[in-house]
């Protein structure tokens, strides 16, 4: 028997898109106000969501704006997963016993908060599937057989026994205990890249002793997506090479035998290359200038926090709030240690790390037939150690010269 749940932290993700939704989503948030005394609505959105943030406002929810970001051709998952990590962080700081999340096309019913509140006396995460046309309209949950894999079920399939890998996050009750601990990232399961799979798959990780189940009762979906987007002939290739790539154990990375580059304040490391694929390490050493306004022509890639004062810019804004940017959390670790920022070839960005340095991934997929070396040396913008630039690339060109030969 877990401890009563006392107070919940409702919280929703939302854009301008989903403000035809908000009284059906409102109605089902207030059945699970009616039967949790302590349950405030928090908003994340964007600058730009007036229509969003006016809306929820005037319903009394506590709304938070984040720096813009584009959607594009369908949801910007990478931006998604950095706003449920802000809801982790707002959430360590409160003294609620859990989180629901409720996606803002999400409508519960009275009957599907019952049934989360009963299945959460022994659960740490309740799930509550709803449909997916990602996996052709089923309400589907991966379950796990005794040799660890997972596989896809229909959550209507399922039996008495309702314990499950994972599900759709947008209508998910997760104790704070276990949510302070795993963080948001983009994971890959049956072609499909979303940042709840990479919860699920990092949860797991972190607490392999969680019970995870399926709740009985399932909510509606209002969004229209186009299941095409999803599919894996679809994807984007980096992003399904970044999602492998955080899923390895280090003993998977071979650097090359010439792998470290170094311009002045700046140290880079190889640490995977393998066709147009490739892993760096970038190493910002103290009282570095940062990365300057720059876009890389050849290469699209993902940068990924790990540590120091993380302050990505993406087309001149901003893409973390100063609180997320200084702050700490209770491991010591940066709240955006493991948040992403996914730059296109020939898009404008840049990083600072604060005066202490700091250090970030950069997953890579080169393009228009470019050998993969450093994205320091594939660079527009303003020099940058252009000394040390000029210097790799004759050493890169000698070596691919000298591998060529028989």
């Amino acid at each position: 028997m877990r401890p009563e749940i006392t107070s919940i932290l409702i919280a929703v993700v939302t854009t301008d898109r989903d403000v035809k939704h908000i009284d059906r989503v409102a109605k089902g948030i207030s059945h699970i106000k009616a039967k949790c005394a302590v349950a405030p609505v928090l908003v994340i959105c964007r600058e730009r969501d007036h229509a969003a943030r006016h809306a929820w406002t005037q319903l009394g929810a506590t709304v938070v704006a984040v720096a813009d970001y584009e959607t594009q051709d369908g949801p910007n998952w990478t931006a998604v997963a950095n706003m449920r990590n802000l809801v982790r962080h707002i959430a360590t700081q409160t003294e609620y016993d859990a989180v629901w999340f409720v996606d803002s096309d999400i409508v519960i019913t009275a009957e599907v908060v019952e049934s989360v509140m009963t299945m959460a006396k022994e659960a740490d995460v309740v799930c509550v599937p709803y449909l997916l046309p990602q996996f052709k309209g089923g309400y589907w949950v991966g379950i796990q057989d005794e040799f660890g894999n997972v596989h896809p079920l229909d959550a209507r399939a399922l039996g008495k026994d309702r314990n499950i890998f994972g599900g759709p996050i947008g209508c998910t009750l997760v104790r704070k205990e276990v949510l302070k601990d795993v963080a948001f990232e983009l994971g890959v399961w049956l072609g499909v890249t979303t940042e709840d799979i990479g919860w699920f798959i990092n949860l797991h990780r972190v607490h392999p002793e969680a019970v995870v189940v399926s709740a009985t009762s399932f909510a509606g979906h209002l969004a229209e997506v186009d299941a095409k987007k999803y599919t894996v002939e679809n994807q984007d290739p980096l992003m399904n090479f970044a999602a492998w790539v955080l899923s390895q154990p280090l003993k998977n990375f071979r650097p090359p035998k010439n792998a470290v580059y170094h311009f002045g304040d700046v140290v880079c490391i190889v640490l995977y290359r393998q066709g147009p694929y490739q892993v760096e390490m970038f190493i910002a050493l103290p009282n570095n200038k940062g990365f300057p306004a720059h876009s890389h022509p050849n290469v699209d890639s993902i940068q990924v926090a790990l540590s120091g004062e993380p302050d990505f810019t993406l087309e001149g804004q901003h893409v973390n709030t100063q609180e997320q940017i200084k702050g700490v959390m209770p491991d010591g670790s940066s709240p955006l240690c493991g948040s992403w920022v996914h730059t296109k070839e020939g898009q404008v960005h840049g990083a600072e790390f604060g005066k202490e340095g700091g250090t970030m991934l950069n997953i890579e997929y080169w393009k228009n037939g470019v050998e993969p070396t450093c994205v320091g040396c594939d660079w527009d913008g303003e020099p940058h150690g252009e000394e040390f630039k000029k210097a790799y690339r004759e050493r890169d060109k000698h070596l691919a010269k000298n591998e060529a030969r028989p």
